[in-house]
């Protein structure tokens, strides 16, 4: 129910041309597990996973478990990846 608060509010915002306040509400869950948040994010970016491994330094292959869903990343790296990548990332339950 909330979240459809959320989605109402912020098209209301959208309509009376408020389309920056729309765009900062964060809902508290997102339709996408947080490593497929990483990697639609990554891929937009144009980044390959091992690209983005060497700059945040941890292995491709920890890249890719989290993409997967295999493997949950610290706190830490979960903010290296948003900076990076200049993403927010919603979190649910880390």
């Amino acid at each position: 129910m909330r979240n459809y608060i959320v989605l109402l509010v912020a098209g209301i915002f959208a309509v009376f041309g408020c389309q920056n306040l729309s765009q900062s509400i964060k809902l508290d869950q997102s339709p996408f597990s947080l490593g497929e948040q990483i990697r639609k994010a990554r891929e937009k970016k144009g980044i390959s996973a091992e690209s983005l491994a060497f700059m945040i330094d941890v292995s491709p292959y920890n890249i890719k478990t989290i993409e997967k869903g295999t493997a949950t990343p610290t706190r830490e790296l979960i903010f290296e990846i948003e900076k990076l990548l200049e993403c927010e990332l919603v979190m649910d339950g880390i």
